[in-house]
């Protein structure tokens, strides 16, 4: 990617959308190893752009303030260390923080449950309903799912404008992330990543907006 570059929401989402994770329906990998989809990442942290985009910065601004006063009182809704931050409570607590319920969103992003039945009895006594914006926002992504050969070409080019020749140095070699990962899918992407991405993300609409069709 070129210096400077800038990543759009819709390019991060793509970049998920990509990824052999999201059409297994698993989360995303953050082994902190070659290979994690989070590190230094857009997508990485896309659920936050979107959340400040369908909500306002207004929600993020009380969560990290919340935190902040837990913290300093030793509450024990804080964890005692904030980069092992319970994924349901961090889910529950960003959910309440909107106001609608967020498992959709934080699930298109690759991050899921680990108590699904637990979580699901928390957002409900929470009163918690699905959200309007993030089923518009989730219908907007399956409009940009690279669905050929030449989608995820004019993707890649947009990511890694030189990944159609071999990496030039042992980084960009590498076919576990970024140029090297874009080199080597461009001789595999096809019509059936591009139909299983389309299943998968159906899969999460249908499961949390089952009347909406």
């Amino acid at each position: 990617m070129g210096r400077g570059e800038k990543i759009s929401i819709d390019r991060a989402a793509i970049d998920r959308m990509i990824t052999e994770t999201f059409r297994t329906g698993k989360p995303r990998n953050t082994t902190n190893r070659p290979g994690d989809e989070v590190k230094y990442q857009h997508r990485g942290y896309g659920h936050y752009a979107d959340m400040a985009k369908l909500f306002g910065w207004e929600p993020l601004l009380h969560f990290a303030a919340l935190d902040h006063a837990n913290f300093r009182e030793g509450s024990k809704d804080f964890p005692s260390d904030v980069n092992r931050d319970p994924t349901d409570n961090r889910i529950l607590r960003f959910s309440k923080a909107t106001g609608v319920d967020l498992r959709p969103l934080f699930e298109f992003w690759g991050i899921y449950p680990d108590d699904e039945s637990s979580l699901a009895r928390d957002i409900r006594k929470n009163n918690l309903k699905p959200s309007p914006e993030v089923y518009q926002r989730l219908q907007h992504y399956r409009t940009i799912i690279p669905e050929t050969a030449g989608d995820f070409k004019a993707h890649a080019l947009t990511m890694y404008p030189r990944c159609e020749t071999p990496g030039r140095n042992l980084m960009e070699r590498n076919s576990l992330f970024g140029h090297g990962f874009y080199h080597k899918w461009l001789s595999i992407y096809d019509e059936s990543h591009g139909q299983a991405a389309i299943k998968a993300l159906d899969n999460i609409i249908e499961k949390h907006y089952p009347d909406a069709g």
